[in-house]
Formats: structure tokens, C-alpha cells, sequence
């Protein structure tokens, strides 16, 4: 009778060990799970910045070339009202209104 207790017992404990290694499995799998699909969504999100990126980088584009031609106008309009080669106040108003209106 000694025997198949110790076997009960051993066959128990194996059992109990087997069923810890599983749930220590089980717990390796969720977190990789989880892991993955934390990346997936990183993955995502990095997708919609570099498309926000580019939309931006337009955008700036578009304004700095806004900015070099009103720049380009402001010195030409400085240029005319600093020039003394006119006289007349009309005249440089007019010089005036025609740069802005080349524009």
C-alpha cells in the first residue's frame, strides 16, 4: 500500500507542476499577444504621422514660397519709396500700384 501512494503522490505533484508550466505558458502567449498587438497599433499610428508628416511639409512649402513672393514685393516697394529718382509722391504711389498689381 506504501507503494502506489508514493506513486499517487508523485503522479499528483506532477500533475500540479504540469499544470503550473501550462499557466506559465498561457501567461508567456498573452503577453505576446499583447505585445503584438501593441506593435500593430505603434505601427499604425507611426503610418498616420508620416502621411500627417508629408501633408505638412506641403503645406510649409506652400507658405514659404507665400512668404518669398510677399517678401519680393516689399523689397520692390521699399526700393521705389527710398529711390530718388522720383520727384513726385503720384508717381511713386502709382510704381507702388503697379508692383502690387503685377503680383
Amino acid at each position: 500500500m506504501f507503494l502506489p501512494g508514493v506513486i499517487l503522490g508523485l503522479f499528483i505533484g506532477m500533475f500540479l507542476t504540469g499544470c503550473i508550466f501550462i499557466n506559465r505558458i498561457n501567461q508567456s502567449q498573452l503577453l505576446v499577444n499583447k505585445s503584438r498587438q501593441a506593435l500593430i497599433n505603434a505601427e499604425g499610428r507611426v503610418v498616420c504621422l508620416i502621411q500627417q508628416n508629408k501633408t505638412l511639409y506641403k503645406e510649409n512649402k506652400h507658405i514659404q514660397l507665400e512668404k518669398e513672393k510677399l517678401k519680393d514685393i516689399v523689397n520692390r516697394i521699399y526700393n521705389l519709396s527710398t529711390s530718388n529718382t522720383y520727384n513726385n509722391e503720384k508717381t511713386i504711389l502709382t510704381k507702388i500700384k503697379e508692383v502690387i498689381t503685377d503680383e
